[in-house]
């Protein structure tokens, strides 16, 4: 009876361990095999990658990358400033105490090429260790197009607001001349109309005219304009 039941525990610890290796190599292929940019951080060291982060930091193998710091492969500073070793500290402290963190991050590939990663941090345990399963997404181009069309939306701006004064200067220079124009007019000392289909619709402040033609018919003339300005002594209409 003792044991049958030895027997029994003994298959069945062989059966959990195998199902654990099984396990362990769906979670191996898995994370090796997607397309999805990978990495495990340990003691803020990386200690695996799969080939798809291998192939957005331009590394040939694992041997270039394992052992290595985040902040090994990144600028300095990040591009807000503030020194890549602080926010690396904070980011994954975040991550740690939030159990997942998401943010922007620019790295440098391994032949020098800066690139902005969306990078989504989860704490996860394996067995005493506390590891970060890092997930990359490589956001170059999009931060590239989100740049262009803030430029383009600039330019346009001072586009517009430059037309905007022109166009303000032009109409002020425009009113100016009238009213130039207009006193020039009101001071001849001839009574001067200004004629539209034969109707007088407009004339100077002559004396002897304010008054006395508004909205008057005149006797067809021989032009081929529409508006004619007339010069009279205005001694009769």
């Amino acid at each position: 009876m003792q044991r049958t039941s030895s027997t029994a525990i003994q298959a069945a610890l062989v059966e959990e361990a195998q199902l654990h290796r099984e396990r362990e190599e769906r979670f191996r292929r898995l994370f090796e095999e997607t397309r999805q940019a990978l990495t495990l951080v340990e003691d803020g060291r990386f200690v695996a990658a799969n080939r798809a982060a291998l192939a957005m930091l331009h590394m040939d193998n694992l041997a270039q990358l394992i052992g290595r710091s985040p902040a090994d492969i990144s600028p300095e500073l990040q591009p807000d400033g503030r020194p890549t070793l602080d926010k690396t500290a904070e980011v994954i402290e975040t991550a740690f105490k939030e159990g997942s963190n998401a943010f922007e991050w620019e790295y440098l590939r391994a032949d020098g090429e800066p690139f902005t990663a969306m990078v989504l941090l989860t704490a996860i345990k394996q067995g005493d260790k506390d590891l970060l399963h890092v997930a990359w997404n490589d956001i170059t181009e999009q931060k590239k197009a989100e740049r262009e069309l803030a430029e383009y939306r600039r330019d346009l701006e001072i586009r517009v607001a430059a037309r905007t004064r022109e166009l303000t200067e032009m109409a002020e220079s425009l009113r100016l001349a009238s009213a130039e124009q207009k006193a020039i007019l009101d001071s001849a000392s001839a009574g001067i109309v200004m004629l539209k289909d034969r109707i007088v619709i407009s004339c100077n402040r002559n004396p002897r005219l304010s008054g006395r033609l508004a909205d008057r018919h005149v006797a067809p003339v021989n032009v081929h304009r529409q508006r004619l300005f007339c010069a009279c002594r205005c001694q009769g209409l």
